[in-house]
């Protein structure tokens, strides 16, 4: 650990994962919600559903137009009102609704757009030079790309601090607080030093995005047994399929070693503010 520390040290300082202030979070949580109940109902025209207000890092306001669109061959899209405009307030995001899996991966998503919205290089600091750098159809020119590298690492990273919440506050027995603070260690192990993820860890990424949507009730419950007693995953057999969030910051690191370097600063900070959750609320035991 404390080289990983060293190498990293002049990183450190400076990198941090992108918070949502209180009322933004609450705001997209609310959409979340939203968006969910018009999945349910059936949306068949494209359906605006409001705006939601940002600031972009650089101090600019703006707003955001949440819509949905069925014709949308993905599941979510940042998009621009007039092309090419330098202004944060002709944004809009645009959700097929009929592609959301769960609330969880749609959280994610539109996290994800809302990461693009408030980065000056998608409005007041957009360039010519810098978007013919940047190309989705090109992996070397995407996943590198530090448009996608901030937007695709903060997804990441926010899905990890929510779901280690959602089990700290999900859990019978409070004294399995440590198997939590053991997970959070090997996750950081394994981008940082290639240690195999255990099965707790493995749990926690996978279910960022809850993708596997259950229709029973029995699978519903097995699903949630890790969430209220982690120790019992280790009865359970071991997922050969590596989860979604594995594979994307994977290819970050394959195309950009140096950009790696920020991810896993941002990571180290990441499992520290969750370890600090998670040993403030064992106080409380």
């Amino acid at each position: 650990m404390s080289k990983f520390i060293t190498i990293l040290s002049g990183l450190i300082q400076e990198a941090g994962r992108i918070k949502l202030d209180f009322k933004t979070q609450t705001l997209l949580d609310n959409f979340v919600n939203k968006i969910y109940k018009k999945k349910l109902s059936g949306v068949k025209t494209y359906t605006s559903l409001g705006y939601m207000p940002i600031v972009t890092s650089d101090g600019f306001p703006g707003q955001v137009e949440i819509v949905l669109d069925p014709e949308l061959p993905y599941l979510g899209l940042l998009d621009q009102k007039v092309e090419d405009s330098t202004d944060p307030n002709d944004f809009v995001v645009l959700i097929n609704p009929n592609k959301i899996t769960s609330r969880k991966y749609l959280y994610q998503t539109l996290f994800h757009e809302i990461m693009h919205a408030t980065d000056p290089m998608f409005s007041t600091k957009q360039s010519e030079k810098l978007w013919s750098t940047y190309d989705p159809e090109i992996d070397e020119k995407y996943w590198a790309h530090p448009i996608e590298f901030r937007a695709s690492s903060n997804e990441f990273l926010e899905g990890i601090v929510r779901e280690f919440n959602i089990r700290k506050n999900r859990l019978k027995n409070k004294s399995n607080i440590v198997l939590l603070m053991k997970a959070a260690d090997n996750i950081l192990d394994y981008f940082s030093k290639g240690k195999k993820l255990n099965k707790l860890a493995f749990n926690i990424i996978n279910e960022i995005t809850d993708d596997e949507h259950l229709n029973n009730v029995m699978g519903k419950i097995l699903k949630d047994i890790p969430l209220e007693y982690p120790d019992v995953i280790e009865l359970m057999p071991e997922r050969e399929n590596p989860p979604k969030y594995i594979s994307i910051i994977e290819l970050i690191k394959k195309y950009d070693p140096e950009i790696w370097k920020r991810f896993l600063a941002m990571l180290y900070k990441t499992i520290g503010e969750i370890k600090s959750s998670l040993r403030n609320y064992q106080q409380t035991i």
